[in-house]
């Protein structure tokens, strides 16, 4: 999340809200699960082979999104917003996708379980460059895994966000 994507966002939504009633739906995945993505794209794609989890990433990392979080955490607010945990829409989509759809007044459509065939545009993948150029559905025992990972640091996650309550994160 960058700021000025953010700032760009929050301004678009209630500008939207303003003409036609809306819900926002924000598909939130557990901070530590990001940076350890980050961390990993870093490594792989993005040239920077010695990306760690350190106390300084971690800093790091705090500063750049917890002010972007508290925003999209406010205009979720104003705006009837969902909250959708990333990883409960890996570990079983059609049945949260049919929770948000019924949550926003909407039904289910089977068809939303092949949203990787649209494919993202190749410019906006922030991650694997593989997402945009071989789509396919989000794998959960990937993403079992990560949490697995996360494990190893979660109390040095824990511990530089309770050193710096300034850069407090959103907690779904």
């Amino acid at each position: 999340i960058l700021p000025d994507s953010t700032a760009w966002a929050t301004a678009t939504i209630d500008a939207i809200a303003r003409v036609c009633p809306m819900h926002v739906v924000w598909i939130f995945r557990d901070p530590m699960l990001c940076l350890l993505s980050k961390i990993e794209s870093a490594r792989k794609w993005w040239g920077y082979p010695d990306s760690a989890v350190t106390h300084d990433s971690v800093l790091g990392y705090l500063r750049e999104t917890s002010a972007s979080l508290r925003a999209l955490e406010s205009v979720a607010t104003r705006h009837r917003g969902l909250l959708v945990r990333y990883e409960s829409l890996v570990d079983d989509p059609a049945a949260t996708l049919t929770d948000l759809m019924r949550g926003i007044g909407e039904t289910f459509d089977p068809v939303q379980l092949e949203y990787h065939l649209a494919g993202p545009q190749p410019n906006k993948v922030m991650g694997d460059p593989e997402v945009a150029s071989q789509p396919a559905p989000i794998s959960a025992e990937r993403e079992r895994r990560r949490i697995a990972e996360a494990e190893q640091h979660r109390a040095l996650f824990e511990s530089v966000q309770a050193a710096h309550p300034e850069f407090a994160l959103v907690h779904a």
